[in-house]
């Protein structure tokens, strides 16, 4: 995938996201730095994995089965640390949303990340 496919795969997500929302204007405000950490998030995972592929080629270690274990377990703290960050950003929007904005955001956001995650991470 070029990079301005998957910057177009993001941006779809992010307008996805927001459109499923339907945000009235007094949340919109909140909305803004969900959107901003999101977009970041997905650049550095698109960064690490770039990394990650250059390390592997370049390197004859990607054998060993302990680096390889090493390594997976950085990617999933980094992944860990990039949720728990989302989650604590999402919060002021979230506990703003109605009963069913509620459940079209968990549904959406969960999608979305896990669409990015794939993509970056595999």
């Amino acid at each position: 995938m070029s990079i301005e496919d998957a910057q177009a795969l993001i941006d779809a997500r992010v307008v996805a996201l927001r459109a499923g929302l339907d945000l009235t204007p007094a949340q919109e405000k909140n909305w803004a730095p969900l959107e901003a950490l999101v977009r970041h998030q997905a650049r550095q995972r698109k960064e690490r994995f770039a990394e990650g592929r250059l390390r592997r080629n370049e390197s004859s270690e990607y054998s060993d089965a302990l680096q390889r274990l090493q390594r997976i377990s950085e990617r999933l703290f980094a992944r860990a640390t990039d949720l728990r960050t989302l989650s604590e950003a999402a919060r002021p929007l979230y506990e703003s949303l109605d009963k069913e904005q509620k459940r079209r955001f968990g549904r959406l956001l969960l999608a979305s990340i896990n669409a990015q995650g794939s993509h970056a991470e595999t």
